[in-house]
């Protein structure tokens, strides 16, 4: 992985692990030496308050670009939504590590996703649907958060995180 570890953020806010935690719907970015992007589903993200490292989980079915990717350049840029109100942000950072997911990130990943479950029923997927996204087996993704930014739609939408709107 060829790019800086970026100086880390002061911290993970509260209100970033939560939606992390929620059941948040989650995109995976990243990008071939050609500056083309690839975008993966990630089942959960992981993070402590105060922290600036984030775990991110996606499932080794489909993930191999992500994976070269990550070995060619290191970056990576993860976006979580909220499906009951839109509530979003994008966590942008660089790769330190990718192991093979265990038995305790599973039993981390299980409630989180029965939430996601339950946010997308309650937008009209059926859980019959949803059950069947797949993420086990999984692979955990640890990068050093380099930027926060707000991309809940309205005036703060693509600012730092925390910033005041326009």
């Amino acid at each position: 992985m060829s790019a800086p570890v970026p100086e880390p953020l002061a911290a993970i806010s509260a209100d970033v692990v939560d939606l992390l935690g929620c059941g948040a719907i989650m995109y995976l970015a990243t990008r071939d030496a050609r500056l083309w992007p690839e975008c993966e589903t990630a089942t959960a993200a992981r993070a402590e308050v105060g922290g600036d490292v984030l775990i991110v989980y996606i499932s080794t079915r489909n993930a191999a670009p992500t994976l070269a990717n990550i070995e060619d350049n290191g970056q990576l840029a993860l976006t979580a939504t909220r499906v009951s109100d839109s509530r979003s942000v994008q966590l942008k950072g660089v790769v330190v590590a990718v192991r093979q997911a265990d038995d305790a990130d599973r039993a981390y990943l299980e409630p989180i996703v029965e939430r996601r479950e339950l946010q997308l029923a309650a937008v009209g997927l059926p859980r019959s649907v949803s059950r069947c996204l797949n993420w086990w087996p999984s692979l955990a993704i640890e990068l050093r958060v380099g930027a926060i930014f707000e991309q809940t739609p309205g005036p703060k939408a693509g600012l730092p995180f925390g910033a005041e709107a326009r």
